[in-house]
């Protein structure tokens, strides 16, 4: 340990020194515990202003000059007054962190920084240098204008190091600015109390004769911040009772690694009961990222093995009690697969995921022990965080669980992509949105890993109807629900959407299994880059349902797109997931568009504006196709066109014009055009077409409320959504007649050649012709689409006008 000397820094002050003298002493443990002396604790201020050790130990050796710049700085003037003071205290060593610690050598200060609390315990006085303080008491009340930037109470109180050198030394004096003693630890002990939540039992006697619980030492430190993000782990070392070396740039890892080395040395259960009040998120890992976790711990105690036992012994089944727990419970250990637990594990009543587990220990006004909740997916056990209680009367059993300490699960933001256009058109309003934090528009809400779930309720006043919207995202996976249950008596739609975020947050592991299995089943069979998923919800007493499409392209996007639609069925249609696939993805469409083109017709690709779509090819004999077109597709794969959207509409009295909008349209291959020339191919030739413009309909909210308007009318009807127009086009087709070969027998053409028999070799290749014909049509492409809001999977179409007939 490197001390100053006292007697030295006032030689100093006062101009008559030795040259030769030593201000900075190293004294070994035989020295050291012969020698009394003081220390000081500080929060450091800019790095100019402090005094660093290799300034300190040449302070009595260099020039006049730079000796009065260093004694100028403020960092200095509080070494100068701790050396005054231990003067006064008949002491004549003092050490300062800021110069006593060559912080060059990174041994030595990881062996300062392991030894920290043992010397300001082993310290005759401490020193606590209050910068912000002018008043001559100490702050009892918090001051929000004088210490607004320290949680109202002064600097001192928030930094991480101070925690240990306010709870190590015996004998520990307050000074403000002007450095005026303005009280004592111990006559301020209730003060201290209740800046620290510190026990005052601890402050007096320290942490050595009987050590609080992990958990409750951390919360502790759960306000209090460091420069280095390191230091939150190494500051409570000395508390803990831990030595770790000291790697400078593993940023909160540091505080991983000190969780590891206190599970390593004891088997205190309190380190897994941080965030025991939260009721959101999860996590991927047993152990807490920094100190914050744990600040709602600080009341809770560490219970023995044996109280632990006695309490737990109603709730636990008689034969796992046989099987001597006890012993189970006295050790836990960290494996390459997680910390190896045993733990009394209890089922929740509605998932088959969630389970309670009992920590030995407890609050200090509560004998029964704290529990925390395990989510169990795919095989392996997380921390969840909701206010789940397992059923009074579930017995619970003793297994081995192994929890994880590396968060395997990285988990980023995800969003779902809304449209509720069709829930606006039917009718319906959002009233609530629970949790209050959570931002749920019109057409977008993103969950992270600590708002996870999020519930909106809507209702149409006109039909008495509602239902709510709840979106989960947990450990990689999300899932999608709809609750048609009506709010109960005496309860608001708030509390209605309380409680479906609960009830949901308990089975949401099952929702995203069902979802994720659903979807993984689908994209074996991925057709043009996108597929839906619909299921339906019915209202109690009703023909009405929700129906819930969900769109994803990819297991590596985090976002995916959800509609909700009012329809009405027969009760026959499925309530799992069904797919519907060749989901167009391209140009916006004015509602979710499915691909209707049948497989038996040949489909032409182009580029429209960077999207690949896909087409068909109009018959020169037929009517001219028109954007706006509706029909059925006939069993040889024609389109037949029954009828335009626009003149259904001006039949039925339905004003809702509409532009089309144009866009680009490129070759697949070439997205850059020249001559005004594009091609593409298909399975019979290629299309050749000149002066070439794609036009669609377009996204606005009129169009989509006519085809809205027209779902009754056109259910499983299909849309021409966009069209291709150009000057000229050509068709470049196979010739199919067939071509008779010539052949003659092989003949060796050297005497070296081994022929053992004669073969037949072609003397002609085959040769295929292709025709080059004209196409009379200036719209000879079209792209043929069934909007959602028409798609009827559960009954046919007989069936479906027979139900409107009688409506």
């Amino acid at each position: 340990m490197r001390l100053i000397n006292v007697k030295v820094i006032l030689q100093i002050k006062s101009g008559d020194i030795e040259p030769e003298a030593d201000v900075l002493v190293d004294l070994n443990e035989a020295e050291l515990s012969k020698v009394k002396y003081a220390i000081l604790s500080h929060c450091w201020g800019t790095i100019k202003e402090e005094v660093q050790f290799k300034e300190m130990y040449k302070l009595a050796r260099m020039d006049q000059a730079t000796r009065d710049q260093i004694m100028k700085r403020s960092g200095f003037h509080k070494i100068l007054k701790s050396c005054e003071q231990a003067s006064r205290d008949d002491l004549w060593w003092v050490w300062v962190d800021t110069c006593c610690i060559d912080k060059r050598s990174s041994s030595e200060l990881s062996e300062a920084i392991n030894s920290m609390y043992r010397w300001y315990e082993n310290s005759e006085h401490c020193y606590a240098y209050l910068h912000d303080i002018d008043e001559s008491a100490l702050p009892t009340d918090r001051d929000e204008a004088a210490f607004g930037e320290f949680n109202g109470w002064p600097k001192w109180f928030s930094r991480g190091w101070t925690l240990q050198e306010l709870i190590a030394p015996t004998l520990l004096h307050f000074f403000n600015r002007t450095w005026e003693c303005i009280g004592d630890k111990a006559s301020l002990s209730s003060t201290l109390t209740k800046i620290t939540r510190i026990p005052g039992g601890i402050l007096e006697g320290g942490v050595v004769s009987k050590r609080p619980c992990v958990a409750r030492v951390m919360s502790w430190a759960a306000d209090r911040t460091t420069t280095r993000v390191e230091d939150r782990a190494y500051s409570l070392l000395g508390l803990l009772g831990v030595h770790m070396p000291m790697l400078y740039g593993e940023g909160k890892n540091a505080f991983r690694r000190l969780q590891l080395e206190i599970i390593r040395q004891s088997n205190d259960q309190s380190i897994f009961a941080w965030g025991h009040s939260r009721t959101t998120g999860c996590s991927g890992s047993f152990l807490a990222d920094d100190p914050s976790c744990f600040r709602d711990c600080s009341d809770v105690d560490r219970m023995e093995r044996k109280e632990f036992i006695e309490v737990v012994r109603t709730d636990v089944l008689e034969d796992a009690l046989v099987k001597g727990p006890e012993e189970r419970l006295r050790t836990f250990s960290v494996t390459n697969d997680g910390i190896q637990i045993w733990l009394p594990i209890r089922p929740c009543r509605r998932s088959n995921s969630l389970f309670e587990a009992q920590l030995a220990c407890c609050h200090t006004r509560d004998s029964h022990p704290m529990t925390i909740v395990l989510a169990r997916f795919q095989s392996n056990h997380f921390r969840y965080f909701c206010d789940f209680k397992a059923p009074a009367n579930a017995k619970a059993s003793f297994q081995q669980v192994f929890l994880p300490y590396q968060d395997i699960r990285h988990q980023r933001d995800f969003t779902f992509d809304l449209d509720l256009r069709p829930l606006i058109h039917d009718g319906f309003v959002r009233h609530s949105v629970f949790p209050d934090d959570v931002e749920i528009t019109s057409s977008s809400v993103t969950l992270t890993s600590t708002n996870d779930c999020a519930v909106a309720v809507y209702e149409c006043a006109r039909d008495s109807i509602i239902f709510a919207l709840s979106l989960c995202y947990s450990f990689g996976r999300h899932s999608v629900h709809i609750a048609c249950s009506r709010p109960t008596k005496n309860e608001n739609n708030k509390d209605f959407a309380a409680r479906v975020y609960h009830r949901t947050r308990q089975g949401d592991l099952e929702q995203a299994n069902s979802l994720a299995e659903a979807w993984q089943t689908a994209t074996s069979r991925l057709h043009f880059g996108g597929i839906c998923l619909i299921r339906h919800a019915h209202f109690p007493q009703s023909i009405r349902a929700v129906r819930m499409a969900y769109m994803r392209r990819s297991l590596l996007e985090n976002h995916c797109a959800v509609v909700l639609d009012i329809t009405q069925c027969l009760g026959c249609c499925s309530s799992d997931w069904q797919e519907v696939d060749d989901l167009i993805v391209g140009p916006d469409m004015p509602s979710l568009m499915r691909n209707a083109i049948p497989g038996r017709t040949p489909i032409y690709e182009f580029l429209v504006d960077s999207f690949i779509t896909h087409f068909v090819l109009s018959k020169a004999s037929k009517p001219e196709i028109k954007l706006g077109d509706y029909g059925r597709f006939r069993r040889d794969g024609s389109f037949e066109r029954e009828g335009n959207i626009s003149d259904l509409a001006t039949k039925l009295s339905i004003k809702k014009p509409f532009e089309p909008v144009e866009h680009r349209i490129h070759q697949k291959n070439s997205p850059q055009t020249t001559k005004n020339i594009v091609k593409a191919n298909s399975r019979t030739g290629t299309l050749v077409l000149h002066d070439a413009t794609a036009t669609s309909l377009p996204t606005n909210d009129s169009v989509f409320s006519l085809l809205k308007s027209l779902s009754m009318h056109l259910a499983d009807r299909h849309l021409v959504s966009t069209i291709i127009r150009c000057s000229e086009c050509f068709s470049v087709e196979e010739q199919q007649d067939t071509v008779v070969p010539s052949w003659s027998k092989a003949v060796a053409s050297s005497e070296t050649d081994d022929i053992q028999e004669p073969r037949l070799v072609l003397s002609h290749p085959m040769q295929v012709p292709k025709l080059r014909r004209r196409l009379d049509t200036t719209c000879p492409l079209y792209t043929v689409t069934t909007p959602l809001i028409w798609y009827q999977e559960a009954v046919d179409v007989d069936t479906w006008t027979w139900f409107h007939e009688i409506r």
